[in-house]
């Protein structure tokens, strides 16, 4: 059950949350994957990349928010939300960037890239259980 439409919501978060990621939250950019995916899968996203990243200016660009978005849509049944934050609040943002661009060619598109990047970050010391990063599709 949704107990508030995305604009009560982002209204209240934009009252609790610091002036900078405020202004993020107003980019254009912010608004593209709330148009792809939702409202609730977008403060879904919103909601653990402030979790893992504290709101840093670079975990909110664009790209970064359709990768979460996409990983989340991919993998929202079954991944862990709390291993994704432990094994992602150590990787900066600006890491999964350079890594996704740097193989960019292998992917449809940037969200692609890092939902894919961010699953392998996931991964990482997990033998059992993984996740099958090579079926992103953003």
């Amino acid at each position: 059950m949704r107990c508030c439409s995305f604009r009560m919501w982002f209204e209240f978060m934009s009252a609790i949350l610091p002036l900078a990621f405020r202004r993020v939250l107003k980019q254009r950019s912010m608004r593209s994957p709330v148009t792809k995916y939702g409202e609730d899968h977008y403060a879904k996203t919103l909601g653990i990349i402030k979790d893992t990243w504290g709101g840093v200016q670079e975990s909110l660009e664009a790209n970064m928010l359709g990768g979460v978005a996409a990983f989340l849509k991919e993998f929202g049944d079954v991944y862990d939300c709390d291993r994704f934050i432990k094994k992602l609040r150590d990787v900066l943002p600006k890491e999964i960037r350079t890594l996704s661009r740097r193989n960019k060619a292998s992917y449809q598109n940037m969200d692609e890239s890092y939902a894919t990047e961010i699953a392998i970050v996931y991964n990482k010391g997990h033998g059992k259980c993984r996740l099958d990063h090579t079926c992103v599709v953003g």
